[in-house]
């Protein structure tokens, strides 16, 4: 919980103790959602549509009788007595008490428009200062139309901050407006306190290999190949790039010349250079 910036994470210490993820998970699959673990230890509907998990929560709430009251705008919620009056847009109500579960503030199409934090404060809740969380990444660099809803898997994002680092390993997905995906949403918590300005994003394709480990890698696959090779680079997209490279090579080659044309391989494509030729590994038909 400290690692999520709770101020005071002991007092949800109990809560989340008693009703861990355990036993949410037994909770939706008795309910009828099937689930899988996913890389990271994160649980997903295995339909892989939020639906489900809406649906299990309609039938739990039938299942004990909850009555629901679509499109009431609770306005406020005061003391009154020893008891808590909510009033609506629609009428008033008089509770023993009241959950505020209303949503943050980073989504206000979905209803998230912050009205959770003005009810807590007029009921002497001290608020901090909001900002976004789990939310996508806006970056300054221009994303490639090619790579827009492309989805990668299996990398690493490294944000540096401040003589700190955060790292997340999983999928991530770029969009027209920056990155998103379960490890940029993970990263935009650790980071949303610092200034933008601050803040340095990297990106590992391959963070299991290092550089060397890659550069041995290359100089295998030309040692196995036929005497001529083509490489038709992918680079993070469904459809090859239109440029082929070619290279040249006899089955004498000793290992000086693979290692001199595997760093050749490297430097000379400014994709492969950036992406230390992760492509030809995962992304490559040789």
């Amino acid at each position: 919980l400290s690692v999520y910036r709770a101020v005071s994470w002991i007092i949800l210490f109990s809560s989340i103790s008693s009703f861990d993820s355990a036993t949410i998970m037994k909770f939706f699959e008795e309910h009828g959602v099937e689930l899988e673990v996913q890389r990271g230890n994160r649980v997903f509907p295995k339909s892989e549509k939020s639906t489900d998990i809406i649906d299990s929560l309609l039938k739990a709430n039938r299942k004990y009788g909850t009555n629901i009251h679509f499109s009431e705008t609770a306005l406020s919620i005061n003391k009154f007595s020893d008891k808590l009056k909510v009033t609506t847009n629609k009428g008033t109500y008089i509770a023993d008490k009241v959950v505020i579960a209303t949503g943050g503030l980073s989504y206000p199409l979905t209803g998230s428009t912050g009205d959770g934090y003005k009810f807590a404060k007029s009921l002497g809740h001290s608020i901090v200062d909001l900002v976004p969380a789990l939310s996508a990444l806006k970056i300054e660099e221009e994303i490639p139309s090619y790579l827009d809803k492309f989805t990668l898997k299996n990398v690493k994002l490294i944000a540096q901050v401040a003589n700190k680092k955060y790292e997340e390993f999983g999928d991530l997905t770029f969009y027209d407006y920056g990155l998103a995906g379960p490890i940029a949403l993970t990263i935009s918590s650790l980071i949303n306190r610092y200034k933008s300005d601050d803040i340095k994003l990297s990106l590992d394709l391959k963070p299991s290999l290092s550089k060397e480990q890659l550069t041995s890698r290359i100089i295998k696959e030309i040692q196995t190949e036929q005497p001529k090779v083509v490489v038709k680079p992918t680079p993070v997209v469904q459809k090859p790039i239109e440029r082929t490279v070619q290279i040249q090579q006899t089955v004498e080659t000793d290992e000086k010349e693979l290692k001199k044309r595997a760093k050749q391989l490297l430097e000379s494509d400014p994709y492969l250079k950036k992406a230390q030729a992760d492509f030809y590994v995962r992304h490559c038909e040789i």
